[in-house]
């Protein structure tokens, strides 16, 4: 029985060092389509791994 929807296919990614003086940034988002918003979620690290920052926020 179909829906109608596509479903997401989870995708499963690791850490990987960078080089010395470069920060990385992973981003994610979630839909919600009950109330018509989004979500944005942000992790910084260093190039070492090192925790420094986290960002999230909804939208409506």
């Amino acid at each position: 029985m179909s829906t109608g929807r596509e479903r997401a296919t989870p995708a499963y990614y690791s850490w990987s060092k960078q080089s010395i003086s470069k920060l990385k940034c992973n981003v994610d988002t979630a839909c919600y389509t009950e109330d018509n918003s989004f979500c944005v979620g942000t992790c910084i690290r260093d190039e070492n791994g090192q925790f420094m920052q986290a960002y999230t926020r909804r939208f409506h």
